[in-house]
């Protein structure tokens, strides 16, 4: 039967209905460089329930916070260089007589914690194949059915760090303050002494690699491994200039992998511009920051990529001419290891142009 054994001050307020146990559950299956992790919960007592300001289901409120982390971070943080994870969320509200599911976690609604202490919030332990003693990272999560609690008025961050246990990955505490190595502002340190738990927390590069690290482990119990990976770094830098008048220019990284034939990968810059003379009005300037997708292929000693759609973008800029080249597939070239690429491009009253330069690494899987 599962019962949940976490900590009794929540508990009391929750139901623990038994049911019968199940197979793997947080799923990663790998499709060229992107491995989407599926996480199948059933949220028992969230019917009815909303988000602090009233706007939105709990559920939906929870998976804004999710993607907004951890599915930020996947998307934008490549496991290698090579591998980029997507997450799925499977989140189902259910009532508070709600059962459970085979093939699903289950996470028990608890009771207004006041915003004080979370005590009993958190996950009971079950058994793993593989884990590592220095992380407390394992594939418990990729094997098993696990009970949860967290109260209806979690933050953002306690529901971001409770979400990372179901992806296999340990605290980042010990002993009331986090361990070594590991910065306060990481989501997997918890609460501790010094968190401000009205902020999000971050998702870094270390988290996204401990992640694949457990699914490599978890595949390699199953007789399984990542596809091999070509993966490709560089860098992206473009300028614009038109009538208004109004000039920017922006610079960045680009990342992509390769399986067989398959690329794919993100670009990520920064930059600014300035419009005016605006008269008595002066000019305007501003900055910011800009993320997009490409995927494509490589053949023939040739990249084509096409940009993806959306466009993540922080305040008033950048151009991100890169992503707006209108002859497309974007096609560059490699010779002896380097592929690079030179655009130029006017339209009415308006030029720009955009560099792109990329050095192939080890291959890995």
């Amino acid at each position: 039967m599962r019962r949940l054994v976490i900590g009794s001050a929540l508990i009391a307020s929750l139901l623990g209905v038994p049911a019968a146990p199940a197979a793997a559950e947080t799923t990663a299956a790998p499709n060229d460089n992107v491995v989407t992790i599926t996480v199948p919960v059933d949220v028992v007592g969230a019917k009815g329930k909303t988000s602090p300001d009233g706007t939105m289901s709990l559920v939906d409120y929870w998976e804004a916070i999710l993607n907004q982390t951890w599915g930020a971070a996947f998307a934008t943080i490549p496991y290698k260089d090579c591998y980029f994870l997507k997450l799925k969320l499977e989140l189902t509200e259910r009532g508070n007589d709600f059962d459970s599911t085979k093939g699903r976690h289950r996470i028990l609604i608890g009771a207004p914690s006041g915003g004080l202490t979370f005590d009993g919030t958190g996950f009971n332990n079950v058994p793993e194949t593989s884990r590592s003693k220095t992380t407390g990272d394992g594939t418990r999560s990729l094997e098993h059915d696990r009970d949860g609690a967290i109260p209806v008025d979690a933050p953002p961050t306690v529901v971001a760090h409770e979400f990372g246990h179901l992806f296999g990955l340990g605290d980042d505490r010990a002993k009331g303050a986090p361990k070594a190595g590991r910065d306060i502002d990481t989501v997997m340190v918890g609460n501790v002494p010094g968190v401000d738990l009205t902020k999000t927390a971050r998702v870094d590069k270390n988290l996204i690699d401990r992640i694949g690290k457990i699914i490599e482990r978890h595949l390699k119990d199953q007789g399984k491994k990542l596809p091999e990976c070509q993966p490709w770094t560089g860098t992206v830098s473009a300028t614009f200039s038109d009538a208004y008048p109004c000039s920017g220019a922006d610079e960045g990284t680009i990342t992509v992998g390769v399986v067989g034939k398959n690329a794919s990968g993100i670009v990520a810059v920064s930059g600014s511009f300035t419009c005016g003379d605006f008269g008595i009005l002066g000019s305007y300037s501003a900055s910011g920051s800009a993320t997009f997708g490409v995927t494509g292929t490589f053949t023939d000693a040739k990249f084509q990529f096409r940009p993806e759609p959306d466009l993540v973008t922080t305040g008033d800029g950048p151009t991100a001419q890169c992503a707006a080249i209108p002859e497309r597939p974007i096609v560059v070239p490699v010779e002896r290891g380097t592929a690079t690429a030179s655009f130029e491009w006017t339209s009415p009253g308006r030029q720009a142009t955009c560099d792109i330069t990329l050095e192939r690494g080890e291959a890995v899987g």
